[in-house]
Order: structure tokens, then sequence, then C-alpha cells
């Protein structure tokens, strides 16, 4: 049973700390749209997305009004556009068909123009990552990724004679020398640890929550926000991931497999603009950071300062 507190609370999380829904996405399969012709490869397109998500934009406002929530992105997820395009060899045209689409439906944005090379290139990857430069700078709405790999091909493919792998999450292009540096000392100053995670001791207080009811507000001393990079004995850490195929567990980081086995892993505090990108917004703050950083280094240059890294 709601109260009027919880309600109260609610409220006063809209109204004081803004809170709201950051995404809602509707995956739509493009298999069957897959066409020789390029003009019906096309219209195949346009015509599968515009069907499926003709009511995605109208339903989020509904969600909206009826719960006093506002929903930031309304977002559409297709079948990786490589694989879509494989038989007419041109995959421009499925991003144009993709934001024509987005447009038609009225969506903040759309992903799926993506190639899937983990485990190996085809014709058709090559031809969406050197399309990419005209697929987005001839679209508005299209968002592209190329997964290069998962971490456990990453991890295999490290070359004999190696003892130790360094995981870092694309989505961070903030990390610095620095901070790495200071993790490998700490895993190399410590026999006893398997492996440590970069992360922020937590500033915020946190609690504990079941559906909506708060159950226990523990003390935030006791818990870090994990980041990257992560880095292993390179042994354990391909046991760890052997140990959670085998077992059919998905952890949320390398480091909770790692943990899971029983190893030992230890936080090392890194600077506070290692932020991740997740969202179109995320971008402002980095790219604040990183033209400031750029500042510095031109001002640095002008008076003759060279910062070095206190690990040589």
């Amino acid at each position: 049973m709601i109260n009027t507190s919880e309600i109260l609370q609610t409220v006063r999380m809209i109204t004081e700390e803004k809170l709201d829904i950051r995404t809602i996405t509707m995956g739509i399969s493009l298999y069957e749209c897959v066409h020789p012709d390029k003009k019906t490869l096309y219209q195949n397109v346009y015509d599968r997305i515009t069907t499926q998500a003709r009511d995605l934009v109208k339903t989020g406002e509904t969600l909206e009004r009826e719960f006093g929530i506002p929903i930031v992105n309304k977002r559409i997820s297709v079948t990786p556009a490589s694989l879509v395009a494989a038989a007419c060899g041109d995959p421009v045209v499925v991003a144009r068909a993709m934001d024509a689409a987005a447009k038609e439906t009225g969506v903040n944005y759309i992903g799926g123009y993506t190639a899937l090379v983990q485990k190996g290139m085809t014709a058709s990857d090559r031809a969406l990552i050197a399309s990419l430069p005209e697929a987005l700078s001839t679209t508005e709405r299209v968002c592209s990724s190329v997964n290069v790999a998962s971490t456990r091909a990453g991890i295999e493919a490290v070359p004999t004679g190696f003892d130790y792998v360094s995981i870092h999450d694309g989505a961070r292009p903030l990390i610095t020398t620095e901070a790495i540096n200071i993790a490998i000392a700490s895993l190399l100053g410590d026999a006893s640890v398997d492996g440590v995670v970069c992360g922020q001791p937590a500033i915020d207080t946190l609690k504990i929550v079941d559906g909506n009811r708060i159950v226990e507000t523990p003390p935030r001393s006791m818990y870090w926000a994990a980041q990257t990079p992560q880095i292993f004995k390179l042994d354990v850490v391909r046991r760890a991931h052997e140990e959670a195929i085998r077992q059919g567990f998905v952890g949320t980081d390398d480091s909770s497999l790692v943990e899971r086995m029983g190893g030992c892993v230890m936080c090392v505090e890194s600077p506070r603009d290692n932020l991740k990108v997740t969202l179109p917004e995320d971008l402002r703050p980095v790219t604040a950071i990183l033209l400031g950083r750029m500042s510095d280094a031109e001002s640095a240059q002008d008076t003759g300062i060279i910062a070095r890294s206190p690990l040589r």
C-alpha cells in the first residue's frame, strides 16, 4: 500500500533532485529486411522501423504523464547494420533509412549502425567501418559502434611471456598515465593480491531498497564505485573467466569473477575525473576536461615546464 510519505518523497525526488528516466529503448529485428537491391533494402528498413515503433514516443509520453516522471530519451536499437547490409554491399543505405525512420517516429536517436568484429571481420564489417565518416556526417540521429572484442577474447589473445593484463573501458577516455602507473605499482607491490580495481570511495548516502521501500542505510565508508582500469594476474583472471563460463555465471565486471573464485582484489583510488561516457550529455563534462588539459599542456610548453609521471 502506497502511503502519503512515499508520495511526498517521490514528488521531492522529481522536483528537487530532478529524478528522471534516462532512456526507454525498443529493440527491432531487421533480418527480414535484407535484400540485394539498395532501394528495396532502404524501403524495407524504413517500413519495418516506422511500423514497429510508430507508438513508441506516444507511449513514452503517456507514461510520463501517468507517473509524473520525465523520460529523457526515447530510443530504438536495431540488428547490427553490417549484417543487414551484407547482401547489397552499401551500409550507408541502411544508415539513411534508419535516420529517416527515427525522424518519422520522433525518437531521439537510433542505435545499431554497428559491426561485430570480436571474432573476425567480414567484408560487410569492413564496409561498415569504412562508411562511418559518410554515414555519421549525413545523418542526425544514428548512433554507431564497433564491437572489437570481448574481455575474454582479449585475455586469451595475450601472448606468452606476460604475467599481467590490464582491462580498461573504452567509455572512460580521461584515464591518465599516472593513475594507471599507480594501479600497476599497487598490484606489483603486494604478492598476496590477485588484482586491483580503480575506483572512488562512495560520497553519496546509499540506501538498500526493497521495491521502493528503504530497508537499511549502510555506512558508505564500506562502499566504492568500481571503475577501470582493472589489472590482474593473467593466470588468475583466465581461470576466473573459465570458471564463470563453466557455471554459467555472468558478472558485472572482471573483478566480480575473480572475487567469486576466492581471489583477492584491492581497490585503488583513481581521479574523480575518470568519467564514463554513457549518454550524449556525458560528453559535455568530458569535453570540458579534455579542453582544460590541452590548455594546461600548451601553457606548460609556453613556460618551459614539462610534467612528468611520478612513477618511471
